[in-house]
């Protein structure tokens, strides 16, 4: 289960980091997305029913990776070894769903792509005012 929010069709950032050097150009990305990342991170974690370990909430993680033979940069939230996950939020034919995942990134989505393109731009800027 992972959210996934997309900026694309942003030629201007695209042709600006392939004009940075590609350690600059890479760290601006990640340091970027991340705390977007980690902003619907919380929001699902707070949305999440608790269950008697505790153990979906602590699962619930950011996840960033290159892909490598794309420029694509890939920044997940995704829960990792907790496998009761999907039941709860699509439920069972004996547990109703609590949906969390979902509602979360769909009310901080906007906001989480303006914080990314507004972190790019200002790291972008910054690098090349120096």
């Amino acid at each position: 289960m992972d959210v996934e929010i997309k900026i694309e069709g942003l030629k201007e950032i695209d042709r600006k980091l392939s004009q940075l050097p590609k350690n600059l150009g890479r760290r601006a990305l990640l340091n970027a997305i991340r705390p977007a990342a980690r902003m619907v991170r919380d929001d699902i974690k707070a949305r999440s029913p608790v269950g008697e370990t505790g153990d979906h909430k602590k699962s619930i993680k950011v996840k960033a990776r290159r892909q490598k033979y794309t420029k694509q940069y890939h920044v997940q939230v995704a829960v990792g070894g907790d496998y009761k996950s999907n039941w709860l939020e699509y439920g069972t034919s004996r547990m109703a769903a609590q949906p969390h995942f979902r509602p979360a990134a769909d009310a901080k989505r906007g906001e989480a792509r303006k914080m990314m393109v507004d972190a790019i731009m200002g790291a972008i800027n910054k690098v090349w005012k120096r």
